[in-house]
């Protein structure tokens, strides 16, 4: 199984679907995870997290670098 990394951060489901889709279209394939994070006030937000396996990772940030969503990539 090879090896999985983490690189972008999205705070909307539908735009980290934009981002899943068009790395799709360039052949690579990619994992969403929805994690739950706290804030320091006690409440709670979720955050999308984009996985690609290691060696597409530079393409794949360079190809989300190209597209707009308006809110993100949080860049890890």
């Amino acid at each position: 199984m090879e090896k999985q990394v983490t690189i972008a951060e999205y705070s909307s489901w539908s735009s980290a679907q934009i981002a899943r889709g068009k790395l799709e279209s360039e052949g690579i394939p990619c994992v969403l995870l929805n994690t739950a994070m706290n804030s320091l006030y006690g409440g709670s937000f979720t955050t999308i997290v984009i996985r690609v396996p290691e060696e597409a990772a530079p393409h794949a940030m360079a190809i989300l670098a190209d597209i707009d969503l308006g809110d993100g990539p949080m860049y890890l």
